[in-house]
Order: C-alpha cells, then sequence, then structure tokens
C-alpha cells in the first residue's frame, strides 16, 4: 500500500467558527478508507484542545500565531477600525518572514496539499512551495478589511454608560463599554494593505465555498464581486446590492473565474497547468452526541443534570430553553466547585488531559492559560519565540492603555483582538453576558414616570420606563401618583382604590387616557394590564423559560462562587431561572435541546442552529460584511429574528424570542418533518411504532409508510448520518482533486 499523502489545515484563529469547521471537515478526511486517508496536521492559534475531535482520528496539532491577522473587537459587535488596520500592518510588515518559515516547513514535511480556512498566508506559502491549496470558507479576510472604508457609521452608544452608581467597580465595568468614536478607514490606506492579502487568496487553486457565502474576489471576475467590498452593501437597507444577491444565487459553475497562478519554475507542479474550480460545499457542522442523543429523553436529562439545572424543569412541555452565547468560548474550566441547585450549574469539573502531541512547534499560551480563542496579550520575544506570560486585557491594565494609545504596533501579537469583560457576571442593576456589554437586569418590571426626549427605550435601564406618564382621570379626582421607581405590584397597590375613567378630554388632544377599574380586577389582572400597558422591559417571555449562559470566564466563575459562597446580597447572583454552561459544554448537544439562541451572527452558530433547526435571535455586527451572507442563509434554512442593541443592552428580549418563536411554528407548518425545531424533533424522534398512528390518522398511509420503511437511522441519528454522508462526499471529492494534481508528476 503507498504511503498516505500529506495535508496540512491552516485554521485561521479569528472566532469559533473557523476552528470548528476545520474540526468538523478534518474527521470527514480522516474517517476515509485507509487507502485515501490522509495523514493531516492543523495549524493555527487556536488552541489544541478546540480540535479535539480530529486529534482523536489522529489528525497532528501545530500551533502558529504568526499565520494571520485577526479584527478587533471592543465588543462583541463592535469593530475597532483603527487597531485592526493597525494589527494588518504590523502582521505585513513581518509578512515574507512568516511565509518563509511556512514553505520551508512545507516542504521539510513533504506536503501534497494545503488546505486554508481562511488564512490567505497558507495559500501563499503553499504556491512557493509548488503545492496545490484549497481554500474552504464562506468569505476571505481580504473583503472583511475591506469594507473597513465603509461610509456607514457605527454611531451606537452603550445605553448602559449612564447607568451605574459611582462605585469603583461600577466605573470599572462602565468603562468596559466607553467605545471610540468609529471612523471609516480611508480607501487609500487600505487598499495597498488589501491588495496583498487578495494575492494571497489569488494563489488558492480550488475553492470549496461553503453556505453562507459572500463574494469571493480572489476566484471570480463579475465587476459585482470584486473589491472594495463596502460596494456591495446598500447602505439604504443595509442588504446586498441586487447584483450581488443574484451572483450569490447562480451555481457555481457559472461564475467566471480569474485565471490560474501559475508554481515557481523550479518546482514539480510548474509545468502541469491547473484549471482553477469552485465546489459548493455542503454545511460543515459538529453533528450532536450519539450516546445518548440530546434529541432522546435520556440525553437531554444528562446534559440538563450536567448543566445543573433541576429535574423538575427537564419536561420539554413545560420548560423552554435560551441559550445566550455571543463568542468568546473559553475551553477549559477551573476545578473550583460549588453545590446546591442553582449552583450546580458551577460545580462541574474536568481535568485537561496531558499534551501528548510530539508536533506542535511550540506551547499554545491561549492552551496555558486557559482563556478562549484570540485572547490575551502575547508577550513576544522573538519571531517564533512565544512566552507563556498571557494575561487578560483588563481596562486597568497599564498595557492596555499603552496600546491604546499607540499609532503604530510592531507585532500583530501585542493586541488584544477580543472584548474585555467584566469581573462579575452580575451586579445589582446588570448581567454581564461574556463577550457582551452589560444587561439590564430586573428583579422586577419597574415603571418610570420621566420623559426620554431621545428614545422610549435607552432609558429603561435600572431606572424604569423611560416613557411618559399618561395622564389618569379618577372618580373622585385623585392627585397624580408617580411611580417612579415602582414594581409593578406596588404600583397595583398604590392604584387598589382608583376607578380609573377612560372618557377623552376634548380641551387637550394630546391627553392620553386609559381605563382601569381596579376595583373589578384581581391583582394579577392589574399587574398583566400595566405590564401590557407600559411596554415594560422583559427578558423572558414568561417563567416557564430558563435561561443558559455561555463562554462564562475563570475570573467571572470565581467571583460568583465566592459570593455565593459567603452568602452575599442575592442581587449580585444570577436571577433564579439563570444557569452557567460549564466551559466544556458541547454546543451542538445544548442547541439540540435549546428552542431559542440569542447571540451575534457568525458561521459555528448559525451553521449550528440551522443544522439544530434552533431559532436565532441575532445583534447584528454592521461592519463584518461576512454577516450579510450568513443572514441570507439564515433566513433561507432557519429562522433568524434581529436584536437591536438598545433592546439587549435594556433588557427587552422578551419580544424578540416570542418572535423567534412563533416563526419557527409557521416553518414547521409549511414544512412538517425537519423543518423548524418541532420538526427536527420529530425527525429525530422517529420510530415505527410510535409514528405510523400519527401518520395513518392524517389519511396518508401509503407514501409516508413507504418512507418510514425504508428509514433505518435510530433516534437521534437522522442529521447526523445526512452531514456524515455530505462531509464524506466532499471529502472524497477533494482526495479525488489532489490526485488528479499530482497525475503524470509522480511518474516522470
Amino acid at each position: 500500500m503507498k504511503p498516505s499523502d500529506t495535508y496540512v489545515y491552516y485554521c485561521s484563529g479569528h472566532g469559533y467558527g473557523h476552528a470548528t469547521r476545520v474540526s468538523a471537515f478534518s474527521c470527514h478526511l480522516l474517517n476515509l478508507r485507509e487507502d485515501k486517508r490522509p495523514e493531516l496536521y492543523i495549524v493555527s492559534s487556536a488552541p489544541q484542545h478546540v480540535f479535539s475531535e480530529a486529534i482523536a482520528r489522529g489528525a497532528l496539532y501545530r500551533y502558529a500565531d504568526w499565520i494571520d491577522p485577526v479584527i478587533v473587537q471592543p465588543l462583541a459587535y463592535r469593530v475597532d477600525r483603527d487597531k485592526s488596520v493597525q494589527v494588518l500592518k504590523a502582521f505585513l510588515s513581518k509578512k515574507n518572514e512568516f511565509l518563509e518559515v511556512e514553505r520551508q516547513w512545507l516542504v521539510e514535511t513533504g506536503v501534497r496539499c494545503v488546505l486554508s480556512d481562511a488564512a490567505f498566508l497558507g495559500c501563499l506559502a503553499a504556491k512557493s512551495a509548488g503545492i496545490p491549496s484549497v481554500l474552504i470558507t464562506n468569505f476571505t479576510f481580504d473583503s472583511v478589511y475591506s469594507y473597513l472604508s465603509t461610509t456607514f457609521v457605527d454611531e451606537h452608544q452603550a445605553v448602559n454608560n449612564k447607568l451605574h452608581s459611582p462605585s469603583a467597580q461600577h466605573n470599572r465595568e462602565s468603562a468596559l463599554t466607553d467605545l471610540m468614536v468609529d471612523v471609516p478607514i480611508p480607501s487609500s490606506v487600505l487598499k495597498p494593505l488589501v491588495s496583498q492579502m487578495h494575492q494571497g487568496y489569488r494563489c488558492a487553486d480550488l475553492l470549496l465555498l461553503l453556505p453562507g457565502q459572500i463574494p469571493i474576489p480572489s476566484f471570480t471576475s463579475e465587476p459585482c464581486t470584486s473589491l472594495p467590498s463596502y460596494e456591495w452593501v446598500d447602505l439604504k437597507t443595509k442588504r446586498f446590492e441586487t447584483d450581488v444577491i443574484e451572483h450569490l444565487n447562480q451555481p457555481c459553475s457559472a461564475s467566471t473565474l480569474l485565471p490560474h497562478i501559475p508554481f515557481p519554475a523550479n518546482t514539480r507542479l510548474s509545468k502541469k497547468p491547473l484549471e482553477r474550480r469552485i465546489l459548493q460545499a455542503p454545511l460543515i457542522v459538529r453533528p450532536p452526541s450519539t450516546s445518548p442523543s440530546p434529541y432522546t429523553s435520556e440525553g437531554r436529562a444528562k446534559l440538563l443534570t450536567f448543566i445543573g439545572v433541576p429535574e423538575h424543569l427537564h419536561d420539554p412541555e413545560t420548560t423552554k430553553i435560551l441559550i445566550v452565547s455571543f463568542g468568546g468560548q473559553i475551553f477549559r474550566k477551573p476545578s473550583r466547585s460549588r453545590n446546591g441547585s442553582r449552583a450546580g450549574s458551577r460545580t462541574h469539573s474536568r481535568s485537561r488531559s496531558k499534551d501528548t502531541n510530539p508536533y506542535k512547534k511550540s506551547q499554545s499560551p491561549v492552551d496555558d492559560q486557559g482563556v478562549g480563542l484570540g485572547l490575551g496579550l502575547s508577550s513576544v520575544t522573538s519571531f517564533g519565540s512565544i512566552s507563556s506570560s498571557s494575561s487578560s486585557l483588563s481596562v486597568d491594565d497599564p498595557a492596555t492603555k499603552e496600546l491604546s494609545t499607540s499609532t503604530e504596533l510592531t507585532d500583530h501579537r501585542q493586541i488584544n483582538p477580543q472584548p474585555p469583560t467584566s469581573p462579575r457576571l452580575t451586579t445589582s442593576s446588570h448581567i454581564w453576558i461574556p463577550g457582551a456589554p452589560p444587561v439590564s437586569r430586573h428583579a422586577s418590571p419597574l415603571l418610570y414616570t420621566k420623559t426620554n426626549p431621545q428614545s422610549p427605550r435607552t432609558s429603561v435601564i435600572g431606572s424604569g420606563l423611560g416613557k411618559e406618564m399618561p395622564t389618569l382621570r379618577t372618580i373622585p379626582p385623585t392627585p397624580m401618583i408617580e411611580l417612579e421607581y415602582m414594581s409593578l405590584d406596588a404600583a397595583a397597590e398604590a392604584l387598589d382604590n382608583l376607578h380609573v375613567n377612560g372618557e377623552q378630554d376634548s380641551s387637550d388632544s394630546q391627553t392620553q387616557v386609559h381605563t382601569l377599574d381596579p376595583c373589578q380586577c384581581s391583582p394579577e389582572e392589574l399587574k398583566k394590564d400595566l405590564g401590557e400597558y407600559f411596554d415594560l422591559p422583559r427578558l423572558l417571555p414568561d417563567d416557564s423559560w430558563i435561561v443558559v449562559v455561555c463562554g462564562v470566564s475563570k475570573e467571572q466563575w470565581e467571583h460568583s462562587s465566592n459570593d455565593h459562597h459567603y452568602g452575599e446580597d442575592s442581587d449580585n447572583d444570577l436571577p433564579d431561572n439563570f444557569y452557567i454552561a460549564p466551559l466544556n459544554v458541547y454546543m451542538p448537544d445544548l442547541l439540540a435541546i435549546s428552542d431559542v439562541l440569542l447571540g451575534k451572527l457568525g458561521y459555528g452558530t448559525v451553521s449550528e442552529c440551522v443544522d439544530s433547526q434552533t431559532p436565532f435571535v441575532y445583534v447584528s455586527r454592521p461592519l463584518f460584511v461576512e454577516e450579510h451572507g450568513l443572514r441570507m442563509f439564515l433566513e433561507k434554512e432557519g429562522v433568524g429574528v434581529e436584536m437591536e442593541r438598545e433592546d439587549y443592552e435594556g433588557g427587552w428580549w422578551a419580544d424578540a424570542i416570542e418572535e423567534a418563536v412563533r416563526r419557527d411554528e409557521e416553518r414547521f407548518r409549511e414544512g412538517g418533518k425537519g423543518r423548524g425545531k418541532k420538526g427536527k424533533r420529530l425527525e429525530e424522534a422517529m420510530v415505527f411504532d410510535e409514528r405510523r398512528e400519527d401518520v395513518n390518522a392524517n389519511g396518508d398511509h401509503q407514501r409516508m409508510n413507504e418512507k418510514m420503511t425504508s428509514f433505518k437511522d435510530p433516534r437521534g441519528m437522522v442529521g447526523i448520518h445526512r452531514r456524515q454522508k455530505e462531509g464524506e462526499n466532499l471529502a472524497k471529492h477533494l482526495v479525488q482533486w489532489v490526485e488528479e494534481c499530482w497525475a503524470g508528476v509522480d511518474d516522470a
């Protein structure tokens, strides 16, 4: 048997989605039969354990934090344009050094194919080494950086800035939401930088185009797909231009491609012309577990118990689950444990296995410190020599202040690309979701009488309603009762003896009159009536919902643990219906049992929501051009509901959650099995005897029974088998393409 070909898979360290799909596709390659299975290296700045599934199947890991620059995000849905450009400049200033290191390593290792998601340096190194390369992605970073010249200005000011008490803790947390003014980068500055990235991507020979794609300007030559990328978007609609949408909806074979770039003259493939290709790839996504499947009652109960949710909340008929995840996942959880029903969500501890990979060039500082993708400041002494003294970016860190005032970086690894976090999960007024700005905390809904001339909602946070109190005419006349800082229960009590007249004062057309008769209403009815009238902020639709928060940092975990252990004020603990996901929770399983996810748009989250048919409530990232393709994909294959930032930060979640559930139910009614959350659960839970009676009752006996008898998947395996087959076919196509590239050359 011939020895296995060696493939190298470069994985960008920017974002969770790159790592999860690289790991998933690596598994497909390594599951091929032995005579087709390649030896596979994964090269990335993402920590080794992110790729644990692929490594378990034989992948080799090599840490490298010099393969791509990253976009800097001061908040989960904000981009710091200036610092991002500084990072890019610093990276490109050493690009040739990085390139030579990779070229030499590829040649010495005897690599036959380079895969890249979506690091341009990998394609460039492959070309210089005379090796065919493949882009496997839905976007490229030349488009992302080019979009930083868009004239759209992200003017959002975090609503929580004005709402903290003047304590040191609150001042520190408030500083996390203080953002620099968003200023577009001139095209004249970006064009020469982006051009270098673009030329690197031009070196790729094959494009496996993932769903949720945007134009790939290094492959297609249509005018509507060329850079600059800000010309692709209509600023009025905040959507792609019509011709761009038409291009994205056409088959890959209809695209006109840019020509192949020849290999260097001193390489074996120099005289063999390769025809560039684009192939539409299926959804590459991690599968849920199989033993047991989260789609079974046993699997659901096991996962919820692992999270710490009490048994009486395990029934999907009576408990709905909202997952809140804004990225920045942390992969090694602290060892501290707790006891108690709610505290059980923080009691789980798993030891990290020893690193046994002898092929890794250097230990990842991210892995050592137990922080998330791209987190931490690295102290770089020389190229290829990286110290392990990473630290979490802190608002009070002198290094942070120095970086924020510096005009130029000398190394792209000197800056933290991810949002800083609060050291606590909660305060008396806010909930700090990891990776995102603080959310106003409402122990009970609040009423507020003062008027905010700018927005009816933005003054809600921590204070109350932020809209003018309506005129209430009472019989007999009663002095106006101000409801400032008053809970609904207190408001109902204050109005208990009022009989409110619904007559409109004809002398003043602006007078607002509301009919309430507390004497004839129960306290519950009055509370509901007041809540609906004043449009009060609600985090959740009702008390049947629970929340599972992902990505909690070690510092937040320990603060919450200490607060609970020492009996501190419960206002600083999570609300009763909130639970913390263990840091090593498997997200595909969590999404399988969830009813709605709230977060930011990214490939990893969108793909896993589509695969599990989980409705997605998202907060937009307007300066990420990739978002436009992901939104199109989500609207076609799943359910997506956009939530305004002010609503997220103000705690106005319930309306968007309810809308997502409504659309999801419509999707199921229109498509049935496999569509919508209910359809997905029916598909995965199908058992012949259980389903036959339901099908017969619908009067469509023969067709459905035939379909069922040909259905061989056990419960919870339908989607897994389908995605496995799609991924396996793509892996076979790739291996065949590599063989074609080298055909005739090996025999010469």
